[in-house]
């Protein structure tokens, strides 16, 4: 597996991830505690210690992500948004539980039959209400 280094442009940063994505699993919770699943706690050790050896800038603040994902690999482009200012304070959840959230609502009411239907989501948070 070859390395895939990050790049900045315009403090945007892209990685290639050399994994496909995949979905986030629910723990389980029995009576002896609580389990995550180990082959997906491995993977994210992996994305993690993989990125350890990249070059990359923190990201401190608002910032947008985009996600791609393909047969082979994963692309990430993260890009601060400095002008965010306080926007995101009265937001009490992540934004990407707020969009799951929508979506399994918006599949209860039978807009669609499942969420495997969704090929794009573009959730943000808004300065102002529509």
């Amino acid at each position: 597996m070859g390395k895939q280094r990050g790049t900045n442009m315009d403090n945007q940063q892209r990685f290639v991830l050399p994994w496909i994505g995949k979905p986030k699993p629910r723990p389980r919770v029995t009576k002896h505690g609580t389990f995550n699943d180990p082959v997906y706690t491995a993977w994210k050790e992996d994305i993690a210690e993989w990125m350890g050896y990249q070059k990359f800038e923190i990201v401190e603040g608002p910032m947008s992500m985009a996600i791609a994902f393909n047969s082979t690999n994963t692309i990430v482009r993260v890009k601060p948004l400095p002008d965010y200012g306080k926007r995101a304070k009265f937001l009490r959840f992540d934004v990407d539980n707020g969009a799951g959230g929508i979506m399994d609502a918006l599949e209860m009411a039978g807009l669609y039959a499942n969420d495997r239907q969704v090929v794009d989501v573009r959730a943000a948070i808004a300065n102002r209400a529509e």
